[in-house]
């Protein structure tokens, strides 16, 4: 018998070295087997760079930025062919770099003012470079939502770029960009978020060049516009703007109703006339991404022109049988393409179908093959170059991971299951084509689903069938109708397929409501914490990019994320970033809230991040919440929490409250407890969320999470101008 000792058995050192070794052999062995697929990780890297940026509690220094992606460049020029480790590493810090200096770069070029306290009755003068419509909202008709460049703004000594409006119903269809006008209005910083981690509308304004937003006191009148200094991209993107605006107004007076602004939005990108039952419908059905200007929309315009230029030239003998009419469609293709692009705002999704369909027609202009995962991976370092900002949005998030999720099912099954169709008849065909919109619609549901939670606390779980109804009434009568409208319209003609494609839009709007309103048909989950999102995008991506069998240990990344939600410490007591509204987190789960101020927004976002259908509303709704007026005391878990509006009340919650919360000034209060919030505290730090923990008390602001950035609450550059001598 051999008894001779295992030889690690009594060295764990010297086994934890031999694993190391076998799992890095192992890691060489399948990279190797992989080829140039590892070079997909570098878009990977850009995104990593770009996300540390806006991950910074600071503004980090754009020289260091830009020295950093330099010298990081330079390393992989000199290693790139001594060493090939050394040089892999490079190129991926130089990818990692690139990424941050251009997030950098890209936020100091806005370096837009923002205004930094609310400003009652301000005098306006502006031009109109964006309008929205209105649509009916709670039984009531919205104004329009307009954007002012150009502005002189009374008691402002430098005005923001950019405002955003609110105005009466009565300006509805009364204002194209271009025009100069004069109001009243009521102004203030951009929203902040209504809790830690919640929606930054902050940000997005900030690069949206939005310093300011408000709503009209009065009547808009137009004035003589004032002379400007636009450069060319300027006036075209002037002229742009008044062209969308033009082709709404048409379009919703050729199809009336829900439908015309359904119509609309595929043709111009503007969703805001939608009536919000129907869109919360197509999102509660999972069909929001049809309305959505996404790169199945422009997919489906590109392709109907190839196809369709393709047949008319093929009826032609003489010119079919002399040129190569596949290589002339592509110019029409192209060029409908980028007008479809440009009308229609540019989106993300759009951006990434664009430069990829551009690589696909030049392919066939080349005779070459271009659908593969590298050009989905340029697609998105071109957008991220362009915009890094959108890495954070959902509409890139999305867009991008329902692509390279559908590419690497087609990579991995699709040749196999055309053999199965071409091998059958006319039954295989339908269900080849019945099996590519199943398979498409799962696929893209799983693989959008951690981004759905993490953006929207929401998942719809009959998004499949409702799709399998929806989809082809899109691909096959709607945007084939709406592509042809574009075409009737200089003519004038465009009611002829305005209409019909109006029928196709209220069949879709029949199936969203239907399946939005069957028992069960959406799931609200709590919010997944941000590193659960960055675990299950590394586990997608190891999933789509790697072709060989470890791909399957990307699966682990997705289960860990969609376990991050679970483990993930929801805050136990929420304040508003005006102090006037308390949410209260109870032991079952449930949301209570309770105060003086609005709770339609921002009470409906606390529940949703708690993973709530909604709500309780009221003090009767807090266990352990007793109030004297608007003096409230909440008693809960062994903690005395108060919230007092009144000064009597505020200095006798400093004796015996762990936390005080009011909307009072506190000045020089001197409070013991352990957590005080103050309107101080509030107007510089915005919304708090707190929780209970063994060892006490733990609150963080939105300012915490934000950290000390451009657009961070408290940010703010400008202020009410001061009177002279004062």
């Amino acid at each position: 018998m051999n008894t001779r000792v295992a030889p690690f058995r009594n060295d764990p050192l010297a086994w934890f070295q031999a694993a190391v070794v076998a799992a890095l052999a192992m890691l060489g062995r399948n990279l190797a087997a992989e080829g140039e697929r590892g070079w997909l990780w570098l878009v990977g890297a850009l995104g990593a760079g770009i996300a540390v940026y806006f991950a910074l509690p600071f503004e980090p220094s754009r020289i260091v930025a830009c020295l950093g992606a330099g010298v990081a460049s330079i390393s992989w020029l000199a290693l790139r062919r001594r060493d090939t480790v050394a040089g892999t590493c490079a190129l991926f810090a130089t990818a990692f770099a690139i990424g941050l200096a251009a997030a950098t770069l890209r936020a100091a070029a806005i370096d837009a003012p923002v205004l930094a306290e609310r400003i009652g009755g301000a005098s306006i003068e502006g031009r109109v470079v964006q309008v929205e419509p209105g649509a009916p909202r709670d039984g009531r008709k919205l104004g329009p939502r307009v954007v002012l460049d150009g502005l002189t703004i009374a008691g402002l000594s430098q005005a923001p770029d950019r405002i955003r409006l609110r105005l009466r119903p009565s300006a509805e269809g009364t204002l194209m960009p271009g025009q100069r006008i004069a109001l009243r209005a009521n102004l203030m910083p951009p929203p902040s978020p209504a809790a830690p981690g919640s929606y930054d509308f902050g940000r997005q304004a900030y690069f949206q060049g939005i310093g300011g937003v408000g709503f009209a006191l009065g009547n808009v009148r137009a004035i003589a516009p004032a002379p400007t200094r636009d450069g060319l991209f300027g006036r075209i993107a002037l002229w742009i703007e008044s062209l969308h605006a033009a082709l709404d107004v048409r379009i919703r007076a050729a199809v009336t109703g829900p439908a015309g602004a359904m119509a609309s939005a595929l043709l111009t990108g503007e969703h805001g006339a939608i009536p919000s039952d129907i869109n919360d419908d197509m999102r509660d059905s999972g069909l929001a991404h049809l309305l959505a200007i996404s790169g199945m929309n422009l997919s489906l315009v590109i392709g109907f022109l190839f196809v369709g230029t393709r047949a008319a030239l093929a009826a032609i003998p003489w010119i079919a049988l002399r040129y190569p009419i596949k290589k002339w469609a592509v110019v029409p293709a192209l060029i409908g393409g980028a007008f479809y692009l440009l009308v229609t705002g540019a989106t993300v999704p759009t951006q990434r179908a664009f430069v990829m369909a551009t690589f696909v027609l030049l392919a066939v202009a080349l005779d070459r093959t271009a659908i593969s995962m590298r050009l989905v991976a340029i697609a998105a370092a071109a957008v991220l170059l362009l915009a890094p900002e959108s890495l954070l949005g959902p509409s890139f998030q999305m867009s991008f991971a329902a692509v390279v999720a559908l590419l690497a099912a087609y990579e991995a099954w699709g040749g196999a299951f055309a053999r199965w169709r071409r091998e059958g008849g006319v039954a295989r065909t339908i269900a080849y084509y019945l099996g590519n919109v199943l398979g498409a619609t799962t696929i893209a549901g799983f693989a959008t689903a951690p981004i759905a939670i993490y953006h929207f606390n929401r998942f719809a779980l009959l998004s499949v069938p409702a799709n399998m109804m929806a989809e082809p009434l899109t691909s096959l009568w709607i945007m084939p109708w709406g592509t042809l409208a574009y075409l009737l319209m200089p003519l004038g003609l465009e009611q002829l397929a305005l209409i019909p494609m109006g029928w196709g839009l209220d069949a879709m709007a029949w199936i969203a409501h239907f399946f939005a309103s069957l028992p069960g048909a959406v799931s609200v989950v709590p919010t997944m914490p941000t590193w659960g999102l960055a675990v299950a995008a590394v586990g997608g991506l190891w999933i789509a990019f790697w072709t060989g069998r470890w791909r399957v240990w990307g699966f682990a990344g997705l289960a860990v994320a969609l376990i991050s939600v679970a483990v993930e410490r929801l805050p136990d007591i929420l304040i508003a970033p005006d102090g006037d509204l308390v949410g209260v987190r109870g032991i079952d789960g449930g949301l209570a809230v309770a105060g003086s101020g609005k709770r339609g927004f921002i009470a409906d976002t606390w529940a949703r991040r708690l993973g709530e259908e909604g709500p309780v509303l009221g003090k009767d709704g807090i266990e352990g919440l007793s109030c004297v007026g608007q003096d409230c005391v909440l008693r809960t878990r062994g903690v005395t929490i108060a919230l007092p509006r009144s000064y009597p009340a505020l200095f006798q919650a400093c004796r015996y409250a762990n936390a005080v919360v009011t909307p009072l000034r506190l000045g020089r209060t001197r409070c013991p407890a352990s957590v005080v919030i103050g309107r101080e505290d509030l107007r510089a730090r915005g919304a708090w969320a707190i929780w209970m923990t063994s060892g006490g008390l733990v609150a963080h602001s939105v300012r915490d999470w934000q950290g000390e950035r451009p657009w961070s609450v408290g940010m703010g550059t400008v202020a009410r101008a001061r009177d002279e001598g004062r």
